[in-house]
């Protein structure tokens, strides 16, 4: 579990390093790479809620 929980938060850290990036290069504001960042947070914990449901069944 802990090999798990670690790839997933270096998963994380690489998703918001590229959303940086790209609102860097596209011009963004902070503004709008918080809200890059928290619709990917938002997705992240979608997708491990789903991952979760799936394991249990």
């Amino acid at each position: 579990m802990q090999k798990t929980s670690n790839q997933f938060a270096m998963l994380v850290v690489i998703n918001l390093g590229l959303l940086a990036l790209g609102a860097y290069i596209s011009g963004g504001s902070f503004l709008s790479l918080f809200n890059l960042q928290s619709m990917a947070v938002q997705k992240a914990r979608w997708r491990s809620a789903l991952l979760l449901s799936v394991w249990h069944l």
